[in-house]
């Protein structure tokens, strides 16, 4: 059974929200980012409302394993074009394309 969603205003009773309060936002391209646990590209945002923190679904460039973080913990990667962030721990891009090579 789905509940609809319920907005309360300031001087109004419970009211039929328009907008579901759990929301999930598929990132294409995915968005390279800094975790506690190495580099990793988010790959989804979940969004509970304003009261919570943005979590971030994030697959790891080394192992591939998928954490969920939220936006306190994440920061952007390096991105010299850009000019985001002097510096980073590394790229994913880099470190793949050096695993690659290697490999060969």
């Amino acid at each position: 059974m789905v509940w609809p969603a319920v907005c309360y205003g300031t001087d109004r009773l419970a009211a039929p929200c328009p907008v579901d309060p759990l929301m999930m936002l598929q990132l294409n391209p995915p968005i390279p980012l800094d975790t506690p646990k190495g580099p990793a590209y988010a790959h989804m945002v979940i969004d509970y409302s304003q009261e919570h923190y943005v979590l971030f679904v994030c697959f790891l460039c080394e192992t591939g394993e998928c954490w969920v973080y939220p936006n306190r913990d994440v920061r952007l990667q390096k991105n010299q074009t850009m000019g985001v962030r002097s510096q980073s721990a590394c790229l994913c891009a880099a470190e793949s394309a050096r695993g690659h090579v290697a490999a060969q």
